[in-house]
């Protein structure tokens, strides 16, 4: 097999994040997150809740940060319309809200995702971060697809940051090739 150069590879998905570091083949540094897609959909519904007393459910929630989120301010900043139920459950209510909002919300969380990172990079030997320094990110899983997310981390980083071609049928499809390889399991060594 070829070796590969150095890549981060970040697994945002529906309950957590993982982050590995790979080098000379082998995955030299590894950390995880509660950050993941539920924990953003957790801080829309308390916005919603807190901010206009209404209360909508997860798959709202989840609707609104894959329509409305963006890791970037957004240029055009749209009105966005939201539809749930009154605090004291007497009825429904429509309430008005900016894709800037949801921005602001989800911000602080891209922002311990990018010390995550940081922290695992200044955990690393010397010589496997000098690799790093030619590297890139790769993110997969659900989570990776928030709008403009690659470009947010590149910014914040200044590694290259990618989504790849597949994000959220990534994890799958390594594990179908090691199944199918099982040469790749004694080339493929966690440290």
């Amino acid at each position: 097999y070829e070796t590969p150069k150095a890549q981060m590879i970040i697994d945002i998905g529906q309950s957590s994040t993982r982050i590995g570091l790979i080098s000379l083949s082998s995955v030299i540094a590894y950390k995880e997150s509660p950050i993941g897609g539920q924990y953003l959909d957790r801080l829309i519904l308390r916005y919603f809740l807190q901010r206009y007393g209404l209360h909508i459910d997860a798959l709202t929630a989840e609707d609104f940060k894959i329509a409305s989120g963006n890791a970037l301010f957004p240029d055009l900043d749209t009105e966005n319309f939201c539809i749930g139920r009154e605090n004291d459950g007497q009825g429904t209510k429509r309430v008005s809200f900016l894709q800037s909002d949801v921005f602001h919300l989800i911000e602080p969380a891209l922002f311990e995702l990018v010390e995550l990172i940081k922290g695992l990079c200044s955990s690393v030997h010397l010589n496997a971060f000098t690799d790093m320094l030619d590297a890139e990110i790769v993110l997969i899983g659900g989570g990776s697809q928030l709008a403009n997310l690659s470009l947010f981390i590149t910014k914040h980083t200044r590694f290259p940051t990618r989504v790849a071609d597949f994000p959220r049928e990534s994890v799958l499809l390594g594990a179908q090739k090691f199944h199918r390889d099982q040469n790749l399991l004694s080339w493929a060594s966690v440290k």
